[in-house]
């Protein structure tokens, strides 16, 4: 190339400062992350397979405190350190000194796929990166299809159960590795109230700050690993309990919750009327909801205006009218495109 392009300067050996690199950061992942952990058994795949539990819940220990996003500072410092090590493999994988230690490296990325797969701090990447994460694994057959079969791996019988499953979370709280136990339940957990979001704003909330407040506590070191276990496990119970009554939607209920955030209407209206002013409001909103209606202002206007009719016809409370508007609103923000595309 250089040749070609008539320049005097001498060639870059792009593959030898690859090895270097790729032998600089091992050194870094075996003594900053694996210093006290035998892994030894790695270059067999059955041996590999279960040191993978041990091996993620020793990185989850190593700096528990949160990074600004929330996630486990330790394996977000190892993931980027695998990431590095495994862009440098891909350009000096055929020297002998990185083929000696290809099983090793095999490892460290079948660690690295498996918290990612099941701890939060690789939440922002996609399926096509996992993928190609599971591609890069060198090691045998055996190892490659433990990564993708995580949950069996780890001694869960029921790996796509929901988190909200009651046997599911008795497994997982009888996981020895608590460290990870905990961060796979804040994962599934946090994928769960992201699906509540999506339909109620009341649960969303309540759940969220729910969540916030035990992984801070945990955080902060005011509970124990066993104790947040146990409180995310009651949080998980919490909000498989959180389902509409018989004769509500989950469209009606999530009004119905918003409704009842003031004490004073529930009072004052009872628990039956307000039901009735939820089975109202689902039935007005639906059938008057336009596409991006939240961005058209008169659309909105006249959507406001209609909640607030509804609410004086059902004798709502009107000290307390102007919050439940808003939240009436925020909820059907959330379901009115999805409404709307139902209108021939």
């Amino acid at each position: 190339y250089t040749q070609a392009s008539g320049t005097t300067k001498s060639p870059v050996d792009v593959s030898g400062e690859a090895l270097k690199i790729l032998l600089d950061t091992l050194d870094v992942i075996r003594k900053e992350f694996f210093h006290g952990f035998d892994y030894s058994g790695h270059k067999d795949p059955q041996q590999a397979l279960a040191l993978l539990g041990p091996a993620m819940e020793h990185i989850t220990k190593l700096n528990p405190e949160a990074d600004e996003r929330g996630r486990n500072k330790g394996v977000k410092e190892y993931l980027d350190q695998v990431t590095k090590l495994t862009k440098a493999q891909a350009l000096a994988g055929t020297h002998a000194e990185a083929i000696a230690v290809r099983d090793e490296i095999a490892f460290f990325q079948a660690v690295r796929v498996s918290l990612i797969k099941l701890t939060r701090a690789g939440t922002r990447e996609s399926r096509i990166e996992k993928q190609a994460a599971l591609r890069q694994l060198v090691a045998k057959g055996v190892l490659v299809e433990g990564v993708q079969d995580l949950y069996r791996t780890l001694g869960l019988e029921k790996p796509d159960i929901s988190v909200l499953d009651e046997s599911f979370l008795q497994q997982i709280s009888e996981m020895p590795t608590k460290n990870l136990a905990a961060e796979l339940l804040q994962r599934l957990i946090e994928d769960e109230v992201k699906a509540r979001s999506r339909k109620n704003v009341v649960q969303a909330k309540e759940f969220t700050k729910k969540l916030e407040e035990a992984i801070n506590k945990y955080r902060n070191r005011a509970l124990t690993t066993v104790q947040v276990i146990e409180e995310l496990i009651q949080l998980a119970k919490e909000i498989n309990e959180a389902k509409p009554p018989e004769g509500l939607t989950d469209e009606e209920f999530a009004f119905y919750q918003a409704l009842v955030q003031n004490e004073s209407a529930v009072r004052e209206l009872g628990h039956p009327a307000l039901i009735a002013l939820a089975h109202d409001l689902t039935d007005k909103l639906r059938k008057s909801a336009t596409i991006n209606w939240q961005t058209r202002k008169s659309a909105r206007a006249e959507m406001i205006a209609m909640i607030k009719v509804l609410l004086a016809r059902h004798r709502y409370p009107p000290d307390a009218q102007k919050e439940a508007v808003d939240r009436v609103v925020d909820q059907a923000e959330l379901l009115a495109d999805n409404w709307a595309f139902e209108h021939p």
